[in-house]
């Protein structure tokens, strides 16, 4: 979805609501839909917040809980790092408060960059573990 149409849809239904139903769309995905054949993979759990940036919303999604169930269901959470070069977002998929809080919890992920070219494979992945993100540990 792009900026213009999301923005267009809040303003219509309400921030609020929209970020309820993509919570409900999240919840349902890891509802195991497919059974054993469900991918046990979420990504871009937070897409909900990449154009953030554009609107005020008092986020009504419980992310501690989310990602509870995400580890409750066996997924795997993928840390992806798409989101850093997003105008609207600039950070991680999930971001940094809510990649402590997996980390705390003892969640498995895998790092992802949605490379389309070579030179994109892996951005960000040195930096942002090395850097800022240094005190996980004592999440």
């Amino acid at each position: 979805m792009d900026r213009e149409s999301f923005t267009q849809k809040g303003a219509e239904i309400g921030y609020e609501t929209l970020y309820t139903l993509y919570e409900a769309a999240v919840k349902k995905a890891l509802a195991l839909p497919y059974g054993e054949l469900t991918p046990k993979k979420i990504g871009h759990i937070n897409l909900i917040h990449k154009f953030q940036k554009t609107y005020r919303v008092s986020d009504p999604i419980d992310w501690k809980l989310l990602l509870d169930k995400v580890k409750e269901s066996g997924y795997t959470l993928d840390y992806n790092f798409a989101g850093i070069d997003k105008p609207d977002y600039g950070k991680t998929y999930p971001d940094p408060e809510m990649m402590a809080y997996a980390i705390k919890i003892g969640l498995t992920y895998e790092k992802g960059s949605d490379a389309h070219a070579s030179h994109e494979v892996a951005r960000y992945f040195g930096t942002a573990t090395e850097t800022e993100y240094d005190d996980w540990k004592e999440a």
